[in-house]
């Protein structure tokens, strides 16, 4: 049962592992580096079996699936609180990532590259975006977590863009770093005390609660997913 990390080196070994929580097995391995970024992807589901079978799944509570209530983060993320569908927060930020990579995973290079005006970000900075955000947002749910009361900065998400290089970079190596920000984000929230996700903090110079960043991280996923769809075209069943 322990032995599920071990490289693999052909194709047909690849498509027999079940992917990031039940993720299409692909047919085929145009290179390389995707047969790494499925090996990745296996690697990661064999971590979830042993949390879930090896007795380390944390028990998650009705405080951290609530929806937070809107004096718990700048106004600026209500409409990214609003996106996230009801039910259980953690359980959509586990399967959103799958329903949102997967057509960016399948395109050419060519495509991600791709920007619907002049100046606006292209596909893959897109995606370099969102996992940029997300880390900012987790760091500060840690901070907050802890019981940090200092004043967390903000970020211009145009300069880290700007300087990140994310167009000069191939698209599986970007969805295989945003899957492993995803990955320890959802250990980090899976792992926090029931007392903890409304402790609140100071963000951006407004007051933020922990289970709100974790809906901001799901509903700002969501917010690009629908740019990505309605603007650039990219197909979503």
């Amino acid at each position: 049962m322990m032995r599920c990390a071990h490289a693999l080196s052909t194709s047909r070994q690849l498509e027999s592992i079940p992917l990031l929580d039940g993720m299409r097995q692909l047919e085929s391995i145009p290179s390389l580096e995707s047969m790494r970024w499925l090996e990745r992807a296996s690697r990661l589901e064999c971590t979830r079996r042993l949390h879930k079978y090896g007795g380390f799944e944390y028990e998650r509570t009705d405080q951290l699936m609530q929806r937070p209530d809107p004096d718990e983060y700048n106004p600026f993320y209500a409409a990214y609180v609003e996106r996230v569908p009801k039910g259980d927060v953690i359980s959509e930020m586990k399967t959103q990532i799958h329903v949102t990579s997967k057509p960016i995973l399948e395109m050419s290079e060519d495509d991600a590259r791709s920007c619907y005006a002049p100046g606006k970000w292209s596909i893959k900075e897109v995606v370099g975006h969102v996992c940029d955000t997300e880390r900012i947002m987790t760091y500060r749910a840690l901070r907050i977590a802890r019981g940090d009361a200092t004043p967390l900065p903000g970020f211009d998400e145009k300069a880290f863009v700007s300087q990140a290089g994310f167009g000069q970079r191939t698209t599986t190596s970007l969805l295989d770093e945003w899957h492993s920000v995803r990955d320890a984000t959802l250990r980090l929230f899976e792992g926090f005390l029931p007392e903890v996700a409304a402790r609140r903090g100071i963000a951006s110079d407004a007051e933020v609660s922990v289970r709100a960043l974790a809906y901001i991280i799901v509903g700002h996923e969501l917010h690009h997913r629908v740019i990505l769809q309605e603007r650039y075209g990219v197909a979503y069943s």
